[in-house]
């Protein structure tokens, strides 16, 4: 009857034919993905995504933190020339726009990491890409335990970190 009144109006005939109801198609619900066929496979992509989430967070954050301090291990002077707080033998340091600039050029570290992304997983695919990317990382976090004073060093294994956190955390998406 609807159909009938606007084609009326609009001066148009409705096509031959009579409409169909639409059927309905059972798309899941979250209760599926831990039904037992699904259960492991649900639990590994999200501890895998956990990872990948927790690893470019993490490496953000550390950044900015490693690139005030000038250094991956200062010392107490050091960081008490730094105009810090002392709350309880931790010493708070205010960010300032200054100490954000490096972080702005660091985030220039994912595009090489994406391009990268993209031009492994075909031929690796996920699960090899996800495997090189968060190993690199893992060599690449330990070599920053190293005590390094503000040097290059220090700025291009941040870089890489970077980089090798947004690849992971890309491919998890893909």
């Amino acid at each position: 009857f609807v159909l009938d009144h606007a084609a009326k109006i609009n001066g148009a005939k409705l096509p031959r034919g009579e409409i169909q109801p639409i059927r309905i198609i059972h798309r899941g619900n979250i209760r599926d993905l831990f039904q037992s066929e699904n259960r492991r496979m649900t639990i590994l992509v999200l501890t895998i995504w956990f990872t990948a989430s927790f690893v470019y967070l993490g490496i953000v954050l550390a950044i900015t933190s490693l690139i005030t301090l000038g250094s991956t291990c200062p010392t107490y002077d050091e960081l008490a020339s730094l105009n810090s707080v002392n709350t309880d033998s931790c010493y708070c340091h205010e960010i300032t726009t200054d100490d954000l600039l490096p972080n702005l050029y660091m985030s220039f570290a994912e595009l090489p990491g994406l391009i990268i992304a993209v031009l492994i997983i075909d031929s690796v695919g996920r699960k090899g890409t996800l495997i090189i990317t968060l190993g690199l990382f893992g060599v690449v976090s330990l070599m920053l335990t190293i005590c390094m004073s503000g040097n290059a060093t220090m700025l291009v294994l941040l870089f890489v970190s970077r980089a090798l956190a947004a690849v992971s955390l890309q491919v998890v998406y893909v």
